[in-house]
C-alpha cells in the first residue's frame, strides 16, 4: 500500500489544533505542524512528478529538485505550482546561521 502523504498533513492540523488548545505547547505544535505541512506537500508533489517520468536524487537535492520540475515545467499551471515553492532570498538569506 503507498503512503498517503494527505494523512501526513491531516495529522500536521492536528498538531495545529492541538497547539491552539494547549498554550503551554503552542510554539512546538505549530513548528511541528509547519515542518510535517512541508514535508507532505513536498512528497505529494515529488511522487506526482515520478508518476509524470520525473526522476529526482536520492540526497537533499531533491527538494530543490522537485521545485525546479514544476517552476521550469512548461505547462504553465505546473510552473504556477513551482513559483509558490520557491523561498523569497532575502528571507532565506535572512534566517541563515
Amino acid at each position: 500500500m503507498t503512503f498517503q502523504w494527505k494523512e501526513y498533513l491531516d495529522i500536521a492540523n492536528c498538531l495545529y489544533n492541538h497547539g491552539q488548545k494547549n498554550p503551554a505547547l503552542n510554539e512546538a505544535a505549530n513548528r511541528s505542524a509547519v515542518s510535517r505541512s512541508y514535508y507532505a506537500a513536498h512528497c505529494h508533489l515529488r511522487n506526482y512528478a515520478i508518476s509524470q517520468g520525473a526522476h529526482f536524487s536520492t540526497s537533499g537535492k531533491a527538494h530543490g529538485e522537485v521545485i525546479d520540475y514544476f517552476a521550469k515545467n512548461p505547462d504553465p499551471n505546473m510552473r504556477k505550482i513551482g513559483q509558490k515553492l520557491i523561498i523569497n532570498p532575502s528571507v532565506s538569506q535572512a534566517v541563515k546561521p
